[in-house]
């Protein structure tokens, strides 16, 4: 079940690249680059505004990742728990052991409220300059224990 929350999270990001990536042949952004997987120009505020947080702080401003927990159900409060502490053991890990070696890493995971009992979400921060696929693969690691949920 959720595979179909990696596909939703795709057809969004899809809509986003349509809107956000200039018609063809009119240059600017789309190409790789750590200007958010690409989807915004170079030279957008947006990426100038993440560029100058860098230095200041360790996690950067922007959240490219998110995850939700959904049950159509609703959500027990053993489930709103363990998004909340799973977040919260992500955070810690980081301010305790710092960035990994390889640098490649969830530095923070923040749980946001949301009007809909059914649904839980998380905004994932990764290292600076992590590739989308390894930001993909750090995003699954992340929501693996909550597939052992049999209604989410």
């Amino acid at each position: 079940m959720t595979g179909r929350w990696f596909t939703l999270v795709g057809w969004i990001a899809l809509a986003v690249a349509t809107v956000a990536l200039p018609a063809p042949g009119g240059g600017g952004g789309g190409g790789g680059g750590d200007d958010a997987g690409g989807l915004l120009r170079p030279d957008s505020a947006a990426v100038e505004i993440q560029e100058r947080s860098l230095p200041l702080f360790r996690v950067p401003v922007l959240s490219e990742t998110t995850v939700a927990v959904h049950d159509p159900q609703g959500l027990d409060p053993l489930t709103w728990a363990d998004v909340a502490l799973w977040a919260l053991a992500h955070s810690l890990a980081t301010l305790q052991r710092g960035v990994s070696p390889t640098g490649e890493q969830v530095l923070a995971a923040v749980p946001v409220p949301t009007s809909s009992p059914e649904t839980a979400v998380t905004f994932l921060y990764v290292t600076h300059g992590t590739s989308l696929a390894e930001a993909t693969s750090l995003t699954r690691q992340y929501a693996g224990p909550f597939d052992n949920h049999a209604s989410v």
